[in-house]
């Protein structure tokens, strides 16, 4: 996260003061963070999207990236995260991987049940 705090708070005015261990600071950064990887990525839908969204944001985007040629090379849709994407290794160690595969499912279906209990914002 500190690189990526230095060059966020670069690029957009209002996260200026790079303070990382602010939880203002940090959630603003990780919206800002996460909306421009979510303008940035292509998908088969919204779902789909959102998963490559929450791994990009987990590994970096070069990752992803990386994901979705193999994929496309193996004959997999480089458009699906679940069960396509998701399935190959562009060269991370065992661990990293893990922990990227885990992190969409985990958010997607561990927590975002939970906060769309409180509604539509």
């Amino acid at each position: 996260m500190p690189t990526t705090a230095t060059w966020i708070s670069q690029i957009y005015p209002a996260l200026r003061e790079n303070k990382p261990f602010n939880p203002v600071w940090a959630i603003r950064a990780l919206v800002q963070y996460d909306h421009q990887v979510w303008k940035s990525v292509s998908a088969k839908n919204n779902c789909q999207r959102m998963a490559f969204t929450l791994s990009a944001y987990n590994g970096g985007p070069g990752w992803v990236n990386r994901d979705k040629k193999l994929a496309s090379e193996k004959g997999l849709d480089a458009a699906i995260w679940f069960e396509h994407v998701e399935r190959v290794n562009a060269g991370r160690s065992a661990a990293n991987w893990r922990e990227n595969r885990h992190y969409p499912k985990a958010i997607l279906y561990q927590h975002a049940p939970r906060y769309l209990q409180w509604g539509a914002g």
